[in-house]
């Protein structure tokens, strides 16, 4: 943990101790249903988060699998429903306990107070069970997007590496050789520095190799990524473009990187020739199975189970008789496994089907608006048809 929330954790961990000291009934009246609503990260853990919708649901990401249920809130009280309900995949030993122990303390939860962006959970007994930090102050109208590094950003000095932050949580991107993603967790940005807190995690990437200048300039550019620990994002201005800056623990500058240019398709999208098929994709089946192509030539995802990403080329147009033309390089993929056998067959089979598509077709609504994606064979038969997903 770096030592920014190791401080943030010490910190939190005082004010629980003073509520379990019999401070609630101080700050009660300020707590409402709505002090919850927004997204959580836990203060000894951003990786686990907790994000309570206004519908009376919560869900989040735990040590291993994702989870949900429901809650009422009332005053001081909250209840978090009859049971939480969790996906079935499988992870390291150590891990699966730490999450088993997190959902237990969850069960048990019977109050909560919020003190500015610190969000605490107790027992019947006032006994602090969770300490959270909130990651998006939005509901308090003042988070701006300036802190979000979303979108696809090239190294300074190297065009061809990029790095795309998604708003789903993961991240990827190009490095002097090959593909690579993972996923991200950030904080609250830190008022003093104006950086923001970011953890990287779960990194993989494909397996090409290349000259030994591009070999060691990707393993230097990987250790940087993994010693990451803020970044902070300045506006353009005057001419100058967007800028993403990513610091270690110590505010040491590691990487920087300015806005790259997202090519959009060059005409408006009113017939699917000709359009490219950007953006995030949800599979018709199945909307828990998703698919994003970035303008960086990168794509990613998540399956049943595990996230996985990749390179895309798209050649056309009408190269192929049946669609464009769309070349996927195999997805590099997690290595997580669900206990439900069946889960794992239906991953195997998408993948099977995704490593299998030949060419594309885009379809459009009324207004001209990209909805619909197909991806098919050599042959012109359909694989797998996706929706667009709803921008929020």
């Amino acid at each position: 943990m770096n030592k920014l929330f190791t401080a943030i954790f010490a910190a939190v961990l005082l004010c629980g101790v003073i509520i379990s000291a019999g401070c609630i009934s101080d700050t009660a009246g300020d707590n409402t249903g709505s002090s919850l609503t927004g997204s959580w990260a836990a203060a000894d853990n951003p990786l686990v988060t907790l994000v309570f919708n206004t519908d009376g649901t919560y869900s989040g990401e735990a040590q291993v699998n994702l989870y949900n249920g429901t809650f009422a809130a009332k005053g001081s009280s909250l209840d978090m429903g009859e049971g939480v309900n969790r996906t079935k995949r499988a992870g390291p030993s150590d891990m699966v306990e730490a999450e088993d122990s997190y959902i237990q303390r969850l069960t048990l939860v019977s109050s909560y107070a919020v003190s500015g962006d610190t969000l605490t959970l107790s027992d019947t007994d006032g006994k602090v069970l969770l300490i959270f930090v909130r990651t998006s102050s939005a509901v308090n109208g003042d988070e701006t997007a300036e802190s979000l590094p979303y979108g696809t950003w090239q190294l300074e000095g190297r065009d061809k590496v990029t790095l795309t932050f998604s708003p789903d949580g993961k991240y990827s991107g190009s490095a002097p050789i090959n593909s690579y993603g993972g996923s991200y967790s950030k904080g609250i940005p830190d008022k003093e520095t104006q950086r923001t807190p970011l953890l990287l995690s779960n990194t993989f990437s494909t397996l090409m190799a290349g000259s030994p200048e591009d070999m060691d300039a990707e393993d230097a550019y990987y250790s940087a990524l993994h010693s990451v620990a803020s970044c902070s994002v300045t506006p353009a201005d005057n001419g100058s473009p967007q800028r993403l800056e990513l610091f270690d623990k110590d505010g040491v500058l590691l990487l920087s990187f300015t806005r790259a240019v997202e090519t959009a398709p060059s005409t408006p999208a009113t017939t699917a020739k000709r359009a490219l098929p950007y953006g995030t994709w949800l599979l018709a089946e199945d909307p828990a199975v998703s698919l994003s192509f970035n303008p960086d030539g990168t794509y990613s995802g998540r399956a049943q189970v595990n996230s996985f990403s990749g390179t895309y080329l798209v050649y056309g147009p009408a190269s192929k008789p049946f669609g464009e033309s769309l070349e996927m390089s195999p997805a590099i993929r997690t290595k997580m496994t669900s206990a439900d056998p069946t889960v794992n067959v239906e991953e195997k089979q998408f993948f099977d089907t995704l490593e299998s598509a030949n060419e594309y077709n885009l379809s459009a609504d009324a207004a001209g608006i990209l909805d619909l994606l197909e991806l098919l064979d050599k042959y012109g038969s359909v694989l797998l048809t996706f929706v667009k997903e709803e921008e929020t």
